[in-house]
């Protein structure tokens, strides 16, 4: 191998390292003239693309052969895969993620709710795409600052009332609230903290509530 080609591969393999979709993953990057071939193992058809992408964008590339290989992941189920978007979702800094109520129905995400700017709007599909186990985006969210900012207040004020619940202070648990519905999502070690949790939510005005906890 020549120098320029050892420099070149090293290149793109700090580049993969430092774009986020595809940082924690293994991939092996052979570069020949220009033509770039990828080999490993990715956890989605979005990473496969994306690793393709920031590849291709080098001046040094004439051509990429995409040879990574989608690895399969444990399939989760719907409730398990609503709570890792809402907790994804809130790990975003700036994010009203409490606006919103996410839907998943067999790896397909409904998104509805309030988001504050339009910039948030595109951010929550983009950070529910990237989950593992999402298939499918469909962003029905709104852009409306002042109802995105006064539900998360109601959120966050339900969410102290449920953590001064006996039996739910260290449970894991995400909530989201749209004026007068809410869905709350996570785990709780006995059936009976479920019923509690949609008790103590329905007592802050809430009619509707999605009861994804799990009781494990």
């Amino acid at each position: 191998m020549s120098l320029l080609q050892e420099h070149v591969e090293h290149r793109l393999k700090q580049a993969l390292i430092e774009a986020e979709p595809v940082s924690g993953q293994r991939i092996e990057v052979v570069a020949r003239q220009g033509r770039v071939t990828l080999r490993g193992k990715v956890h989605s058809y979005r990473e496969k693309l994306s690793a393709q992408t920031i590849v291709a964008a080098s001046p040094d590339v004439s051509s990429v052969n995409n040879l990574l290989e989608i690895e399969a992941v444990t399939l989760l189920t719907d409730q398990r895969l609503a709570h890792t978007i809402r907790r994804a979702l809130a790990e975003k800094s700036g994010l009203t993620s409490q606006s919103i109520l996410v839907e998943a129905i067999g790896g397909k995400v409904t998104l509805t709710g309030y988001a504050a700017t339009e910039l948030d709007r595109v951010l929550s599909s983009d950070i529910t795409s990237g989950v593992a186990g999402v298939h499918e985006t469909e962003n029905l969210l709104f852009q409306n600052p002042d109802r995105a900012i006064a539900n998360e207040e109601h959120c966050y004020t339900i969410l102290a009332a449920l953590k001064r619940v006996i039996g739910l202070e260290k449970a894991d648990l995400q909530l989201g609230v749209v004026d007068e519905s809410a869905q709350i999502t996570g785990i709780v070690d006995q059936p009976w903290k479920k019923e509690v949790a949609e008790t103590t939510i329905r007592r802050f005005k809430i009619l509707k509530v999605a009861n994804d906890l799990i009781a494990e």
